[in-house]
C-alpha cells in the first residue's frame, strides 16, 4: 500500500464499525421477532451438523500421537503455546500434547521447551482438526480460541470425547455473541466479507449458548462468560505494541509479504481496531468471552 494513498485515520475507522454494528446487531435480532430468532438460530445449527468439522483448511494425514506420562494433557489449537508453557511450566508432573496446524507455531514451542528444560514433557504436533487422531486418553483437554474456526461441533465434541478419560474433563474459551451465531461469509458483499477473507476463512462466530446444543458425547459442568471489554484491553495494547515496533514489523512483514508488506500491516491494524469496538460494543455486553467445563458423557 503506497504512502500516497490516503488512509482512514484510525478514529474514522472506529466510527465506521461502531455504525456497522448497530447494523449488524438489528439484523441478527430478526426485528425483535422471537420466532424469527428461533428459526435462525435452529435453522444455522442444523448447517453445522451437516457441514465437515473444519473448512478451508490444507488436508493433512491422519496420525496417532503417544503421550508417556502418568496425567495426560491436550492443549487443541494451541498458536504460539502460552497456555501449554504455563502448565508445563506450573505443573511439572503433567505432560502436554500440543496440537496446531502451522509448523511454524509447532517450531518455536518446541524452541521455547527446550530452552525452559521442558521437552521430556512436551509433545508438539502439527495437524489439521478434521485429521488428527489419537489412540491416547487424556485427563484435561484445553482449547483455547480455537472452536472458532470450526464448523460442525457434533462430530467435533465426538472425536474429543473420544480422548477423554473416563472422568476427564473438556475446557473451552471461545469469543462469541450473547445469543446468534453466524459464519464468517467470504461472498462478495456479504455483512463479514472482509473478516472471513483475511482473518477468520471457514470460521464461525458461536453465540455463548451454542455448544450446549451439541451434548450428545459431553456433558456441561459448568459455564462462564465475561465482559467483552476485557478483550478490548488486549486487542487495544496489541495495537499499540504494533505501533511501538512499527519498523520491526515492516522488516518482518517484507519478508514474507515483499510490496504487499504495507496492505498486511494495514490489514492487522484494521483488525486491532474492529474487533476493540466489537467487544466495547453496548459496553461490552453485547460479544463477549465465554468458557465452558464438559465431562465425557
Amino acid at each position: 500500500m503506497s504512502d500516497e494513498q490516503k488512509l482512514p485515520s484510525d478514529q474514522e475507522v472506529r466510527g465506521g464499525v461502531q455504525g456497522s454494528l448497530k447494523y449488524w446487531v438489528g439484523k441478527l435480532e430478526c426485528g425483535g421477532d422471537v420466532e424469527k430468532q428461533w428459526f435462525y438460530k435452529q435453522k444455522f445449527i442444523k448447517r453445522l451438523r451437516e457441514s465437515e468439522i473444519a473448512i478451508e483448511t490444507e488436508k493433512a494425514n491422519e496420525q496417532h500421537y503417544e503421550v508417556p506420562t502418568e496425567y495426560f494433557t491436550t492443549d487443541l489449537g494451541c498458536g504460539w503455546g502460552a497456555t501449554t508453557l504455563w502448565i508445563l511450566q506450573n505443573y511439572p508432573q503433567c505432560t502436554v500434547v500440543c496440537v496446531s496446524n502451522s509448523q511454524t507455531q509447532r517450531e518455536y514451542i518446541e524452541g521455547q521447551a527446550a530452552q525452559r528444560g521442558f521437552s521430556n514433557r512436551l509433545e508438539a504436533v502439527t495437524a489439521d482438526a478434521n485429521v488428527f487422531s489419537t489412540e491416547k486418553t487424556f485427563d484435561r483437554i484445553f482449547s483455547i480460541e480455537m472452536f472458532e474456526h470450526m464448523r460442525n461441533y457434533e462430530r467435533l465434541f465426538q472425536k474429543v470425547s473420544s480422548w477423554l478419560k473416563p472422568d476427564g474433563l473438556l475446557f473451552t474459551q471461545i469469543l462469541c455473541h450473547r445469543e446468534f451465531p453466524y459464519a464468517f461469509d467470504t461472498r462478495q458483499d456479504a455483512d463479514t466479507e472482509w473478516m472471513a477473507k483475511h482473518f477468520f476463512t471457514g470460521g464461525t462466530m458461536p453465540s455463548a449458548d451454542l455448544f450446549l446444543y451439541f451434548q450428545n458425547e459431553v456433558c456441561l459442568v459448568d459455564h462462564w462468560r465475561l465482559n467483552g471489554t476485557h478483550y478490548t484491553k488486549t486487542l487495544d495494547t496489541w495495537l499499540e505494541r504494533l505501533d511501538a515496533n512499527i519498523d520491526q514489523v515492516r522488516e518482518i512483514m517484507t519478508k514474507t509479504y515483499k510490496e504487499d508488506a504495507g496492505k498486511q500491516i494495514f490489514n492487522w491494524r484494521m483488525f486491532f481496531m474492529f474487533c476493540s469496538e466489537v467487544f466495547q460494543y453496548k459496553e461490552g455486553n453485547e460479544w463477549m468471552v465465554s468458557f465452558h467445563l464438559f465431562r465425557k458423557r
